[in-house]
């Protein structure tokens, strides 16, 4: 017969040695925010904190917050992460102990610092292996309120251990 006579197929399915046709579910997503805002502030200082939220469907392995001072701010003591700071320019990365977050869950790193602390900055968020908790390069931020410079690999000092 001419004209494509036969069977027509709308649709079909197969099952294959008793499997199921229906898709894998999709892999769980990763995402975080980070929200900055002043706790205290007293003349010539404040204290200050960042909430680092799993905003994603899967665990966080580590992650790591950045942010620009509108001023001449400088970090004095911070806890709950590791920190760097290079002119206005700051990062934290998580700690050892507060980096592998499930889902909606938080973690807060605090601060003290010289300035006023307003405007607040923004600070963002990244995730995934931070290379394992290495500060960058940077004025590094000490618990002490003393500061050391980590100039870049290869200029008199070598990768942090």
């Amino acid at each position: 017969m001419a004209g494509g006579a036969g069977l027509t197929t709308n649709s079909f399915s197969v099952t294959v040695n008793g499997g199921s046709s229906a898709p894998p579910p999709p892999p769980p997503s990763s995402g975080c925010s980070a929200a900055y805002s002043v706790v205290n502030s007293w003349s010539g200082g404040y204290q200050a904190q960042v909430v680092v939220t799993n905003t994603g469907s899967g665990t966080l392995n580590g992650w790591q917050l950045e942010w620009a001072f509108p001023g001449s701010e400088d970090i004095t003591n911070l806890w709950n992460g590791t920190c760097t700071q290079s002119g206005a320019q700051v990062t934290v990365n998580n700690a050892s102990y507060d980096g592998s977050l499930a889902p909606g869950a938080t973690a807060t790193v605090g601060f003290t610092a010289n300035g006023s602390g307003t405007p607040a900055p923004g600070a963002s968020c990244s995730w995934g292996n931070r290379g394992e908790n290495k500060a960058p390069r940077g004025w590094l931020c000490s618990p002490s309120g003393r500061s050391r410079f980590l100039p870049p690999v290869g200029h008199g000092e070598e990768a942090l251990p």
